[in-house]
């Protein structure tokens, strides 16, 4: 499916990456904007950055410095997250392809990667399947730790109805629970910084950007 950068989806996007650095900037934190360096590649606009031995990756959105560090995000936003009912779990996840090239960003610069997601509906019951509720929500999870908790989904996103849709690259995508996720408050440090809010996330509320 080809990348239409005045969707919704692809609007509600680009306010949370905007938004994103912006309070990270009002904490102090430098924070150098990737995803305004983009090439339409593969039907996708997204941050280039070219690897030393030649080719290019896609990078996360935000490189951010602060006395604690050097930190990539990538920030994403979300409807709400899925229910798996063969896991019994909410749950969250990125283009596997994505996936791999933001580990590959995070070796070739021996720096932390970490997902940043605004939810705009949190669900109601965080433990089992509910409706979802009208509030917001940022939520975050190291890289490593998605690696860790989460899976590979061939048929990611469109399932079994949708065939043609299975992420860049047709990989499908890269999943973890939900819970595995910290919350990150909008006026905090940045993600994986220090003083970063470790709160249940039913605690953490933040406005839609815009």
């Amino acid at each position: 499916m080809a990348y239409d950068a005045a969707s919704p989806e692809a609007q509600l996007g680009s306010l949370a990456e905007s938004e994103a650095a912006r309070l990270m900037a009002h904490r102090g934190h430098l924070v150098v904007p990737i995803f305004s360096a983009t090439q339409n590649t593969d039907n996708a606009d997204a941050p280039l950055l070219y690897r030393p031995r030649g080719g290019f990756v896609v990078g996360p959105d935000l490189l951010v410095f602060s006395a604690a560090g050097s930190t990539w995000v990538d920030v994403k936003a979300k409807t709400g997250p899925t229910w798996r009912r063969t896991h019994r779990r909410w749950e969250h996840g990125i283009d596997r392809a994505c996936f791999e090239d933001y580990e590959a960003v995070g070796r070739f610069s021996h720096l932390p990667v970490w997902i940043l997601i605004l939810e705009e509906h949190a669900p109601i019951d965080s433990f089992r399947e509910s409706e979802l509720s009208g509030r917001s929500t940022w939520l975050t999870i190291s890289l490593s730790d998605a690696r860790q908790t989460g899976e590979e989904r061939r048929d990611w996103p469109g399932g079994p109805a949708s065939p043609a849709r299975r992420g860049r690259h047709g990989l499908g995508g890269w999943l973890w629970p939900r819970n595995a996720m910290r919350p990150w408050l909008a006026g905090g440090s940045a993600p994986g910084g220090d003083g970063e809010v470790a709160a249940h996330p039913e605690t953490c509320h933040a406005t839609t950007p815009g």
